[in-house]
C-alpha cells in the first residue's frame, strides 16, 4: 500500500558519533540521520513551541552527550540530553535585537559554549556545567559605533575556528573580528576596501575567503596584509539584494547564494569564479571534515572526509510524523495554523500559506508553477 511521505528540509545540523543531528526548517522537530543506513529517528520537539514553527534554532552543537540549540526565535538556550532524552532550558536576557535576534554560530571550548549573536548584540559564554551565561557585548558596541545608521545583522552563520581563536566577518563593514575563547580578548582587523561588508568567512587551510553581503567583491585574505579581490560574475554584480555564504568543501571554495537559485564556485586550476545551476538550502562543513549540503528536493548529500558521497532522502511517513506529535500532545491542526501538502509534501503555517497564495501559489523551487497549480486545484 502507498505510504505518503513528508519531506523535511533541514535548517541546522551537527555531527556526533556516526549520526547527523538535525533541526527541521519548517517544523518544530529534532531528529537524527544514521550515516550508515540512512535511518531517521524522530527525537523531540522544542518545549513550548508550536509544531509549525520555522527556524526555531540559529545553530546546533554537541558537548559530551548533550545537544546545544542556540536561540533563533526561542527565548532560551535549549539543551537536549541524548542519554536521558530530557530537555533543559537556559533563559537569556532580553535585548534590543535585529531581525529575530538569533545566534547563528556555536563553538565548544572545554566546558563552555560560545554562542555568536547574529541579531542578538552579544556573544554568550555558556558554562555547560553550571548552566550560567556571561554576556560579551563590547565587540557589538564597537560595531554599532562604526555603523550607527545600519540595522542589518551583525554576523551570519559562517565563521572560522583555528585552535582557540574565532574569525568572524562583520555584516556591517569591512572588518573581521578575532576572538580568543581562552582569554576572551578580541581584536578588529580591517580587510578589503571601504564600503565592503561580508556575509561569511571560510578558511581553505592557507587563506581566508570572505563572501560579500551584497554585490561587492569576494575577498581572498592571507590573514595579514595581502588581499586579492574577485569581482562577482556579471549576472550578480549589478544586484545588491543577494548575500553569499562561504564554505570550503575540502577541495574548492563554494559560495552558495542565500536567496538565489544559483551558486558560485572557485575553479582552483585557473583561479577564477564560475556559476553553477544549483540552489543549496544548507551547506556546512563540520569540524571533522564532513560536508553536508541540501538542495530544494530535500535530499541531503554527505561528503565524507575521504570525499566519498552518500545521498539521504530526508522524508518520513506522514502517519509516523502525525503519531510522533500526537504522543507529545501536539497538533498541526491548532488555532491559526493550517496544514497543506504540496507535491513535495511541505508544511506551512496560515501566514505562510497566505504569503504563498499572494505569490501566485509559486514556491521558489517551483519555477514553472506546477506545484502551486496542483495545490490550487486541490483546495479551490
Amino acid at each position: 500500500m502507498y505510504k505518503k511521505l513528508t519531506e523535511i528540509p533541514v535548517c541546522r545540523c551537527t555531527y556526533h558519533e556516526g549520526k547527523l543531528y538535525c533541526l527541521a526548517k519548517d517544523l518544530n522537530l529534532l531528529f537524527s540521520i544514521d550515516l550508515q543506513d540512512g535511518s531517521i529517528d524522530l527525537m523531540g520537539a522544542v518545549p513550548g513551541e508550536d509544531v509549525l514553527s520555522s527556524y526555531l534554532s540559529g545553530s546546533i552543537a554537541v558537548w559530551n552527550h548533550t545537544l546545544i540549540l542556540a536561540p533563533s526565535k526561542t527565548k532560551k538556550i535549549w539543551l537536549y540530553d541524548l542519554i536521558t532524552k530530557q530537555w533543559n532550558g537556559v533563559p537569556i536576557k532580553e535585548a534590543d535585537c535585529r531581525e529575530s535576534g538569533g545566534f547563528y554560530q556555536t563553538y565548544i571550548w572545554n566546558n563552555k559554549a560560545f554562542l555568536i549573536g547574529g541579531g542578538y548584540p552579544a556573544i554568550l559564554c555558556l558554562d555547560l556545567e553550571k548552566n550560567t551565561c556571561d554576556y560579551i557585548t563590547k565587540p557589538y558596541k564597537e560595531m554599532m559605533d562604526r555603523n550607527p545608521d545600519s540595522s542589518y545583522l551583525y554576523f551570519r552563520p559562517n565563521g572560522v575556528r583555528i585552535q582557540d581563536t574565532l574569525y568572524l566577518a562583520s555584516c556591517l563593514d569591512n572588518y573581521v573580528l578575532t576572538f580568543d575563547m581562552a582569554s576572551l580578548k578580541h581584536h578588529w582587523i580591517k580587510v578589503g576596501p571601504d564600503g565592503s561588508a561580508y556575509s561569511g568567512i571560510a578558511w581553505d587551510g592557507t587563506d581566508f575567503w570572505l563572501s560579500p553581503r551584497s554585490n561587492n567583491d569576494i575577498i581572498r585574505w592571507d590573514g595579514r596584509e595581502n588581499v586579492t579581490a574577485y569581482p562577482l560574475p556579471d549576472e550578480f554584480s549589478q544586484h545588491s539584494e543577494y548575500a553569499w555564504d562561504a564554505c570550503f568543501d575540502g577541495r574548492q571554495m563554494v559560495f552558495p547564494a542565500v536567496n538565489h537559485e544559483r551558486n558560485i564556485q572557485l575553479d582552483p586550476e585557473n583561479d577564477s569564479l564560475h556559476v553553477y545551476d544549483e540552489h543549496y538550502t544548507l551547506f556546512k562543513r563540520m569540524d571533522n571534515g564532513i560536508v553536508v549540503r541540501q538542495n530544494n528536493n530535500a535530499d541531503l548529500t554527505v561528503t565524507m572526509d575521504n570525499f566519498s558521497e552518500k545521498v539521504f532522502p530526508v522524508s518520513v511517513e506522514a502517519d509516523r510524523l502525525r503519531q510522533f506529535y500526537e504522543e507529545r500532545n501536539l497538533s498541526i491542526y491548532k488555532e491559526n495554523t493550517l496544514y497543506y501538502e504540496t507535491a513535495g509534501s511541505q508544511m506551512l503555517s496560515l501566514n505562510g500559506f497566505l504569503n504563498f497564495a499572494n505569490s501566485g501559489f509559486q514556491h521558489r523551487s517551483d519555477s514553472d508553477g506546477t506545484v502551486g497549480q496542483a495545490i490550487w486545484e486541490k483546495i479551490r
